[in-house]
């Protein structure tokens, strides 16, 4: 473990045990996000149990729906709480356009009221412990150009800036920066 690492976290992945926590977390980034990211789509559920089933039909090839490549869901915990710290989503691989530009291997959030502690970077790089088990190397990770923490937290986990790109979303531009993770 890394010595700046906070102690007793691991990812877990999403279950009813979480629910309510899951839809605690939810509650709170959408009061003042419009987006979650690194949740897969939680945002567009507002009952836990049907966002757990969509993860856990995302993740296993036999079920993953057309047009979506296979990607595991992992909540931030400490070993001792129920609390949902973080989320953290691992695409397997980069099989669409967005992805391949925008979006990367992995997509990430802190839980508002548990933002800077150092678990953006501690979750990364529990995150990137599973790249290297799913043998992802290198690893693509994006940020909006503004978000300067979440461009912190990329380079302190290793990553090499690649180059800046620009996602437009409801005819609107967003200036973004691409990174690579070596493993």
């Amino acid at each position: 473990m890394n010595p700046t690492q906070p102690a007793n976290l691991r990812l877990v992945r999403p279950s009813e045990r979480y629910a309510e926590e899951i839809g605690a977390f939810r509650q709170e980034s959408l009061a003042i996000e419009r987006q979650i990211n690194g949740s897969y789509g939680l945002s567009e559920y507002e009952d836990p149990s049907r966002w757990i089933a969509w993860c856990e039909l995302c993740a296993d090839p036999a079920t993953l729906p057309q047009g979506l490549v296979q990607a595991d869901q992992w909540l931030l915990v400490r070993d001792d709480e129920i609390r949902v710290l973080g989320m953290i989503n691992i695409r397997h691989s980069l099989g669409t356009d967005n992805l391949r530009e925008f979006g990367g291997h992995i997509g990430y959030s802190i839980r508002p009221a548990e933002r800077r502690q150092g678990l953006a970077k501690a979750q990364l790089r529990l995150g990137l412990e599973k790249c290297r088990d799913l043998e992802i190397n290198p690893v693509l990770l994006t940020c909006d150009a503004i978000n300067e923490a979440s461009r912190r937290t990329i380079l302190a986990c290793g990553g090499l800036f690649d180059r800046p790109t620009t996602k437009i979303e409801n005819n609107l531009p967003t200036p973004m920066e691409r990174y690579w993770i070596p493993l």
